[in-house]
């Protein structure tokens, strides 16, 4: 073992506050729309969420859907689902840049966030090696061997669902 890591004295480390409340942690990162609109916005950090990014944009002041985009529509463990998926124009996270970031715009599972105005996602998350400091307020993030600031958009198609039990 090496033993604790000292985020401030290697500058590979970034760190950036977040507000943790009901055990929550928020982060704030910058995103530009058409047209260079950008707004800093507050995002819920999920690592257990799947996807790159989701918004509401009712809930923005600047960053519209963006034109270029794909309606989806589907059922999860809330219920019915719509939403649209395109690429923002950019995407910036503790000084990590993520150009053409996959952000999926959700009216309907992104209602009430509190704080918030979405989330994000294990997409952006697996990029880094991340430490959460509760205590401290902080969340301390650098790249790791897998960064990749490309995301990939899911257009497959098929949405897989759970069954009802007894389903056979």
């Amino acid at each position: 073992s090496k033993g604790p890591v000292n985020v401030a004295a290697d500058p590979a480390w970034q760190v950036v506050p977040i507000d943790v409340r009901s055990r929550v942690p928020v982060i704030e990162v910058k995103l530009q729309g058409a047209r260079a609109r950008s707004e800093s916005v507050r995002l819920l950090v999920d690592s257990g969420a799947p996807a790159y990014a989701y918004m509401n944009p009712d809930l923005t002041r600047r960053i519209a859907v963006p034109t270029r985009n794909y309606l989806t529509r589907g059922r999860s463990f809330n219920g019915p689902y719509e939403r649209v998926t395109a690429r923002l124009a950019a995407f910036s996270l503790g000084g990590f840049e993520f150009p053409a970031l996959v952000m999926h715009f959700d009216r309907t599972a992104f209602k009430d966030l509190g704080r918030a105005v979405g989330l994000i996602g294990n997409g952006v998350l697996r990029n880094f090696d991340l430490i959460f400091d509760y205590r401290a307020g902080t969340l301390a993030m650098r790249r790791n061997a897998h960064f990749d600031a490309n995301s990939k958009a899911d257009r497959r198609g098929i949405d897989m669902q759970p069954l009802p039990l007894g389903a056979s």
